[in-house]
């Protein structure tokens, strides 16, 4: 591939991946825990967990394991 196209694919790539969604996860790999990660964020649980997902969508990877009571990195999420 030629540098220009990889550097215009990687631009194309990183407009649709937004900044709010990499502080929210980094926010939950720290704090382990969705709502507080969502309260010091200010915004509703749902929405941060919204943004988390569809961050993961666009990497093609998981980066945390959810269950009922905790929240864990993958190795992707490391």
């Amino acid at each position: 591939m030629l540098p220009g196209l990889l550097s215009d694919a990687f631009a194309a790539w990183m407009n649709r991946m937004e900044l709010r969604q990499l502080r929210y996860f980094i926010t939950t790999a720290e704090l382990l825990n969705f709502t507080r990660a969502a309260e010091r964020h200010r915004v509703a649980q749902p929405a941060l967990s919204r943004q988390i997902r569809r961050l993961e969508e666009e990497l093609g990877v998981s980066l945390l394991e959810r269950d009922s009571r905790r929240v864990a990195l993958t190795a992707a999420g490391h």
